[in-house]
């Protein structure tokens, strides 16, 4: 698990980030050679937006790792390389 912040971002330039993101490793034809699923490294993705003007980040934190687990975990559920994503306020 990885978190990263992306100050200023909301769900939709999350998302193209991520995108970004994916596009890069599938760029890199990265051999994923111990898999049974997929011959190529792909990722899956959950993520949670939060607009600070609403809600801490210090206060919300453990809500949002959570929110984040259950939207990467929904990903992994819709197969390879998924994004999924929240808001949280």
């Amino acid at each position: 698990r990885h978190c990263q912040r992306c100050i200023g971002a909301d769900l939709h330039q999350t998302h193209q980030f991520i995108e970004h993101i994916q596009d890069q490793i599938r760029a890199e034809n990265i051999e994923h050679l111990d898999s049974e699923a997929a011959d190529w490294m792909t990722l899956s993705f959950g993520f949670v937006t939060l607009d600070v003007s609403k809600t801490s980040p210090n206060q919300a934190y453990r809500q949002l790792t959570n929110h984040a687990d259950r939207c990467l975990y929904q990903a992994k559920q819709q197969g390879r390389n998924q994004i999924i994503g929240t808001e949280f306020n």
